[in-house]
């Protein structure tokens, strides 16, 4: 029961599309630094959690992915247009307790580009 614990994969892709700054993973990539790691997992399932969490992650992965500082402050608008599209209900019908600690408390690049949670999550700098 692992594949369907994140709807918010969707909302993932199409904020990381809509940044015009995704296209895929290559997943032999950089290693991992270990960045986001072991973050206090919030008590609630939300939204704002969920997306300032994958913009964080995004705007680090990427910076380190292209060893620069070009995607510093491009999280701030991710997490925007990911609060706009994120539906609570939606996210909390589909979140397993599991499922959301492990978007915390992995490394940002081990929940996004080699998928520890199971969230058929993805990403890709240009």
């Amino acid at each position: 029961m692992k594949a369907r614990w994140l709807g918010w994969v969707p909302l993932s892709c199409v904020v990381f599309l809509l940044a015009s700054a995704c296209g895929g993973s290559d997943d032999d990539g950089p290693p991992d630094s270990g960045y986001g790691a072991k973050q206090p997992v919030p008590t609630a399932v939300s939204c704002e959690a969920l997306c300032d969490r994958e913009a964080d992650c995004f705007e680090h992965l990427c910076n380190e992915d292209t060893a620069s500082m070009r995607y510093t402050g491009f999280g701030a608008l991710i997490a925007g247009q990911c609060k706009l599209t994120c539906t609570e209900a939606l996210l909390a019908s589909r979140v397993t307790a599991e499922s959301w600690s492990c978007l915390f408390e992995s490394s940002c690049r081990a929940a996004l580009a080699h998928d520890a949670c199971h969230a058929q999550a993805t990403y890709q700098c240009q």
